[in-house]
């Protein structure tokens, strides 16, 4: 008998959370036997490391779907007899949701990643075509309240899947580039570290103001590194120049040694304005950090040892307090805290353990 294929389609393969959770998925079901692919909506020359688990490209120029883009996906799925197609982001949804009209025989899975479609529009879009979905799966309690409170999604077909998370990394090789960054940042007391792209939901600005705020109030010497990149980065660059924080912030720009940045971090911030799950505050769990984040998503779940450290989102001057709170604790305090953080998290959201639930409806 034919092993069911699955299909994974998404916009790109690049550095997000929805991106890093459709790799690591892929791997794991390709590791069980599971016959997978990954369909890529805009060519970025995207690549995955597995033997057994092939990348095709719809070509399209920007996110809006085009004609010729949605026959060849058409074309792919027929060809290749995939059985489950699992759509990751809004663009991949609508388009999965597209091709359920014409190939009523394929099993659509949704899912959904932030509390925020972008739109009203896009939002009705999503309503509207909910009854297409074999399920619909947020990745966070929360948003899915919030959808299921606004009828975007429908009860009967809901399931919340955590994000996953693979342990035991292998970080050989990074001593170097770590001296690199401590070389480019100079001394400091206390390392900050934020995590995601420059774009409007991380919320930067906050994050900024709330530094500005700290260097005026505070006498301990702290930086703060941000890694990652996007649209918005020389906004937050000119935003960092304005307020005369070129020695406390430095954007790294994008990196594949995220987690063994975090090990090297006194905590881990989080700004953000939304979420569904955070894949970087996970990582800073896994990195045994304390944690100051914005309540969005399911950070005050998954904060729930450290409660006191999330604040409300678009708040600089909450964010700053508890900033300088958690620089003020003592290293034995926030190292406890780190511990309680690390031990939720291999708890709740280790990828094998993720993978069981989306075996279940696969």
């Amino acid at each position: 008998m034919k092993n069911k294929t699955v299909a994974f389609l998404i916009p790109t393969l690049g550095q997000g959370g929805a991106e890093k959770q459709v790799r690591l998925l892929a791997k794991t079901l390709a590791n069980k036997g599971i016959d997978v692919i990954i369909i890529t909506m805009i060519d970025n020359g995207d690549i995955i490391n597995h033997p057994a688990i092939k990348i095709y490209n719809l070509g399209l120029k920007g996110r809006k779907i085009q004609i010729s883009s949605f026959y060849k996906l058409f074309s792919l799925i027929k060809s290749l007899k995939v059985d489950v197609l699992v759509t990751f982001t809004y663009p991949a949804n609508i388009a999965g949701r597209l091709l359920k009209l014409i190939l009523w025989n394929i099993k659509l899975i949704t899912s959904i990643r932030s509390s925020n479609l972008g739109s009203n529009l896009r939002q009705l879009s999503i309503k509207y075509t909910k009854w297409l979905d074999y399920r619909t799966v947020p990745n966070s309690y929360n948003v899915a309240n919030k959808f299921l409170n606004e009828h975007v999604i429908l009860e009967s077909k809901c399931l919340v899947i955590n994000n996953g998370l693979e342990l035991g990394i292998n970080h050989s090789n990074s001593d170097k580039y770590i001296e690199n960054i401590k070389s480019k940042i100079g001394n400091y007391d206390f390392l900050w570290i934020a995590v995601g792209r420059f774009e409007v939901a991380k919320d930067y600005k906050n994050l900024v103001n709330a530094c500005n705020i700290i260097n005026a109030n505070s006498n301990i010497n702290w930086k703060l590194i941000i890694v990652g990149d996007g649209s918005l980065r020389n906004q937050i660059f000119d935003m960092i120049n304005h307020y005369s924080l070129n020695e406390k912030i430095h954007l790294l720009g994008s990196s594949n040694n995220i987690l063994n940045i975090m090990e090297n971090s006194s905590a881990f911030v989080s700004s953000s304005r939304w979420e569904g799950s955070s894949n970087a505050v996970l990582e800073a769990m896994i990195s045994k950090l304390p944690i100051v984040a914005t309540n969005v998503g399911d950070n005050s779940i998954v904060l729930n040892a450290q409660s006191e450290y999330v604040v409300s989102p678009n708040s600089p001057t909450e964010l700053a307090f508890s900033m300088n709170e958690m620089m003020n604790l003592s290293e034995d305090k926030r190292m406890r805290i780190g511990q309680l953080n690390y031990q939720y998290v291999i708890e709740k959201y280790r990828i094998d353990e993720v993978v069981l639930e989306w075996e279940k409806i696969l």
